[in-house]
């Protein structure tokens, strides 16, 4: 029994031997058992059995492992597409080959490169200035920090920032959004031939592309900017048949369905009546 162990115990040496000789001296991508048995510089035995370069190393095309390079540090164009040390990085040439963060990627201030935001989430305030994925979006503060829509522009119907529309540009008026237009008293509206534009609600008058509150009655003015039913005669006046109203501080001109005669009128056929009667 005893010469039996003697024999099973010579034979497991032997193979231990064997395997361990085996494996040694092996290079890039040969068989192995431990890093020792791995010949070439900055090799490993990876948890495939094989000789790999190293976690901090790439495999060059040169056919050796060099260590790799770190974000906005030089690179070479034409190499392995693993040799920046960051994943999200890439070697890209921006006034020479540098690593830098992949597309839809920005650099933190930790100096690592991380997935853009995108719109209307949760975004790091002070962080760059390009952590939003929508060039025109930005990091602000609204009921907490979000990337949204910087300052003249607005989110369309894709979900996408595009520039507010300037008064008379045409807009789309399938699209939900209140704010396309440049101001907040513009809407999208219909021209009256059938075409949507950025025109000043009928409440306010536009002068040099900007909507102005209707000028109310008995107020200095130029042609176009009375409100509804009055008409400009140095002073916005009403038009036959309305009133102004309230008596006190007017805003409107009103008809009420009454035959009423404005103020100016009732002067001037007062002084119509007073020539004819001084001339007889």
């Amino acid at each position: 029994m005893d010469h039996l162990k003697v024999k099973v115990t010579g034979v497991w040496i032997l193979i231990t031997i064997f395997c361990a000789l085996s494996v040694e001296g092996v290079a890039y991508g040969g068989h192995c058992t431990t890093s020792a048995n791995c010949t070439e510089t900055d090799n490993i035995c990876g948890s495939n059995n094989k000789c790999n370069c190293s976690s901090t190393t790439f495999r060059k095309n040169s056919a050796e492992c060099a260590a790799k390079v770190d974000l906005n540090a030089v690179c070479e164009g034409g190499e392995s597409a693993d040799q920046c040390e960051d994943s999200l990085a890439e070697c890209r040439n921006d006034s020479g080959y540098k690593c830098l963060c992949k597309d839809n990627n920005f650099e933190k201030q930790t100096v690592l490169c991380a997935p853009q935001i995108v719109l209307n989430a949760v975004c790091e305030v002070g962080e760059s200035a390009d952590q939003c994925v929508d060039s025109l979006a930005e990091c602000r503060n609204d009921s907490g920090y979000k990337c949204l829509c910087k300052h003249n522009n607005f989110e369309n119907k894709t979900g996408l920032c595009t520039p507010r529309i300037a008064f008379n540009e045409t807009c789309d008026n399938t699209d939900s959004a209140a704010d396309q237009c440049s101001q907040a008293n513009m809407g999208c509206l219909n021209d009256g031939l059938g075409i949507y534009k950025c025109l000043c609600y009928s409440n306010y008058y536009e002068s040099s592309g900007t909507c102005y509150d209707r000028k109310k009655p008995y107020e200095a003015c130029n042609e176009g900017q009375c409100v509804v039913h009055a008409t400009c005669n140095v002073n916005c006046t009403c038009d036959m048949g309305y009133e102004a109203s309230p008596i006190v501080s007017p805003t409107q001109c009103n008809g009420g369905g009454r035959e009423t005669v404005s103020l100016l009128y009732l002067l001037a056929m007062t002084k119509v009546a007073s020539q004819m009667l001084l001339s007889r």
